[in-house]
C-alpha cells in the first residue's frame, strides 16, 4: 500500500543526514496545522517541487504526505485531503478500501503539538501560525525570519519561495558571499509593502463612495 504520513519531528530526523553532509545557505520549517486549510495539507503535497526548487540552497522541513492511487501515479491535493477527511485510503493492490483512520489521528495530533512545541521552543506566539521559519544555521542559532503564510495559498508559498531562490542565487553569482536572512527579511519586507498597498487600492473605492453618499 503506497501510503506514508511522517510528522513533523520525524521529518526532521529525515533531513538530519543532509543537514551534516550538505552545506545549505538557509533552513526552513513550515509550521501548519490542520486548522490552516489555506496551505495544510496542500502545501505538503508539493514538496517534492519545494525540494527540487530549493535544491542546494535551501533545506525544506515540514511533515511529509505520501499517497499514490496507483504504482508510480501520486494523488493530487483534493485527494489527499479526502483520504485524510474520511480516513479511508483505496488499496490497489487488494482492490478494496481500508481503513487508515488511526494513522491519521495520530499523524494530525503529532503535527498540531509539534508545531506549537516548536512554535514554543523558539518563541513564535501562536498566533503567528501557519508561517514558515528560516534559520542560516541549526548550530545554536540566535535569530530567525518569519514568513507569514496567514491569508495567502499553497501555490503562492511556492511563488515565494521561488523569489527567494532566485535572489540568493543573484547574491551569489554577485559576490560569491550572502547573508541568507538579510535576503529574505528585504524580500518580506517588499511582499508586506505591496501587500499594504493592494489593501489601499481597495480601500480607496469604498472611501471615495461613502465620501460620496
Amino acid at each position: 500500500m503506497d501510503f506514508s504520513l511522517e510528522s513533523f519531528v520525524n521529518a526532521f530526523r529525515h533531513a538530519d543526514y543532509r543537514i551534516k553532509h550538505e552545506k545549505f545557505s538557509a533552513f526552513a520549517f513550515i509550521l501548519a496545522t490542520p486548522a490552516d486549510r489555506n496551505v495544510f495539507p496542500e502545501l505538503l503535497v508539493h514538496l517534492r517541487e519545494l525540494h527540487r526548487l530549493t535544491g542546494e540552497h535551501i533545506l525544506v522541513i515540514a511533515p511529509r504526505i505520501e499517497m499514490n492511487k496507483a504504482p508510480g501515479l501520486p494523488m493530487n491535493a483534493a485527494e489527499i485531503s479526502h483520504v485524510l477527511s474520511t480516513k479511508r485510503f483505496y488499496n490497489h493492490w487488494s482492490k478494496e478500501y481500508v481503513d487508515v483512520s488511526w494513522q491519521v489521528e495520530d499523524f494530525l495530533q503529532q503535527q498540531t503539538e509539534q508545531t506549537y512545541d516548536f512554535a514554543k521552543f523558539i518563541g513564535l506566539d501562536v498566533n503567528e501560525i501557519p508561517s514558515v521559519v528560516f534559520f542560516d544555521t541549526l548550530q545554536s542559532p540566535d535569530k530567525y525570519v518569519r514568513w507569514s503564510l496567514q491569508g495567502t495559498s499553497a501555490s503562492d508559498v511556492i511563488k515565494d519561495f521561488r523569489n527567494i531562490v532566485a535572489a540568493i542565487e543573484s547574491a551569489k553569482a554577485k559576490s560569491g558571499t550572502l547573508n541568507a536572512l538579510d535576503i529574505i527579511t528585504n524580500l518580506d519586507r517588499k511582499r508586506f509593502a505591496v501587500k499594504v498597498l493592494k489593501e489601499l487600492g481597495k480601500a480607496v473605492p469604498i472611501v471615495t463612495s461613502f465620501i460620496a453618499g
